[in-house]
């Protein structure tokens, strides 16, 4: 879909783009570590109690 969009624009465009999708890249990327984390974190400190 995206390589659709970038052929339909000229080059100053696709560079925008591409540049939109590499923010929202990493920052679902981000999202999604900085989300794992928490579970794990939580994960930890649940057992952590369990054992208390």
């Amino acid at each position: 879909l995206i390589h659709i969009i970038i052929e339909a624009h000229p080059e100053r465009e696709q560079r925008e783009i591409a540049a939109i999708c590499e923010k929202f890249f990493s920052f679902f990327v981000s999202f999604m570590r900085d989300g794992y984390k928490t579970r794990v974190q939580e994960e930890l400190s649940g057992r952590r109690r369990m054992k208390a």
